[in-house]
């Protein structure tokens, strides 16, 4: 499995002393890469490190699986929304986590080619991918994207909406699918977020590659605040 993107640190915020590694698997830049056939299963990963050069293999993670998945109207648009397990460590020797990138055995060729990006705030306790899967439809954008938001210490789903899927601007209860909490949801191309707090500073708000918002015009995933912050939030540099 390739690894093209750089991996990101964050302490651990169960375990003193701790690290986690996140990092997921994938490339989108050679010309085999765009194929659908038989693409190889790639996978998001939490790898626990204490900086003892210690070296692991997957037996020695905790799996977790996408588990349930649907259309809905989510974020003022249809979306397709997954449930994740949420499976804990039965043991201390299990020295972090990995979810493929499949659901209902169905390789489709779904990677990451960007870096993971946290929930603003002071305090780390989840952590985001975004994906991406390659289209061969030349009609097509190209790139289809889901943003996964997990556990940090786990890698599974959540005890509570991390998505506010029926933009009411509220996280609780009626933002369940049948019954299923939703900590992935389609958007975004697979490119490196732009996380942005909001101005009651009570959630982010998401930003795809060209600058548009992921979600609503009102309401987004994390986000409470009615419109777009004002103002210049961020900057790239291109060459």
């Amino acid at each position: 499995q390739p690894i093209t993107v750089q991996p990101r640190l964050s302490l651990n915020p169960k375990r003193s002393g701790e690290l986690i590694i996140n990092f997921g698997t994938g490339s989108f830049f050679r010309n085999q890469d765009n194929s659908q056939t038989n693409p190889q299963v790639q996978t998001l990963y939490g790898i626990r490190e204490t900086l003892k050069n210690t070296s692991y293999d997957r037996g020695d993670l905790l799996q977790q699986e996408i588990t349930w998945q649907d259309e809905v109207i989510a974020l003022g648009a249809v979306r397709t929304v997954r449930q994740i397990s949420d499976h804990k460590y039965s043991n201390k020797e299990e020295r972090g986590y990995f979810l493929d990138l499949i659901y209902g055995g169905n390789q489709v060729g779904e990677r990451v080619i960007s870096r993971v990006t946290f929930p603003s705030g002071n305090r780390r306790e989840r952590v985001r991918f975004s994906t991406m899967t390659p289209s061969e439809d030349p009609c097509s954008s190209g790139r289809l994207g889901f943003i996964f938001d997990l556990d940090l210490f786990t890698g599974g789903g959540t005890d509570f909406s991390v998505f506010d899927i029926n933009d009411d601007g509220f996280f609780n209860f009626d933002d369940l699918v049948d019954l299923n909490m939703v900590n992935a949801i389609s958007g975004g191309g697979g490119e490196e977020l732009t996380v942005i707090r909001n101005q009651e500073g009570t959630g982010d708000f998401f930003y795809d590659g060209v600058g548009d918002r992921i979600g609503s015009s009102s309401n987004n995933a994390e986000g409470l605040a009615t419109g777009d912050p004002l103002g210049r939030q961020s900057w790239q540099q291109l060459r």
